[in-house]
């Protein structure tokens, strides 16, 4: 569930570079931090580090990257998880950031999981919402920081 939970930090961060183009990262780095129920970020949890060239690492506490962990890349409007060596790993499941700004996570065939959590970005905040697409704002969420 953790895991699950880093992974649409980094989604919802290529989301919020909408005023971008769709298919590029974006032009600098820039960083998204979990956020408690009410809104507070909690820099002392990981975070995830969003790179020019579309790569998405794991971040320490402490604000180091953690090379050696899975991380996760960029193509188009999908997000993949990649091994620590930055090789896509295909056979793990992906998300897709529609243009609405919902996060949707696929299976291994790209097919998409609607039962699965899903994510809505708004205003440089990314909040849970459920199956229906309606925002949960008694959980945790998420705010990505430029």
């Amino acid at each position: 569930m953790k895991y699950l939970a880093i992974v649409a930090l980094a989604l919802a961060a290529m989301s919020a570079s909408a005023d971008e183009p769709k298919t590029a990262a974006p032009a600098k780095p820039f960083s998204v931090y979990q956020t408690d129920v009410y809104g507070h970020i909690q820099y002392n949890k990981p975070s995830l580090l969003v790179q020019p060239d579309g790569r998405i690492l794991q971040v320490d506490p402490y604000g180091h990257p953690q090379y050696q962990k899975p991380g996760f890349q960029v193509k188009g409007d999908k997000v993949y998880q990649t091994d620590p060596y930055g090789r896509i790993r295909y056979n793990q499941p992906s998300y897709t950031v529609q243009p609405t700004g919902r996060i949707v996570q696929n299976d291994p065939y790209g097919n998409p999981q609607y039962q699965k959590p899903q994510y809505l970005v708004k205003d440089g905040k990314v909040y849970p919402t459920d199956a229906y697409g309606h925002v949960q704002y008694n959980k945790p969420g998420f705010v990505i920081k430029k």
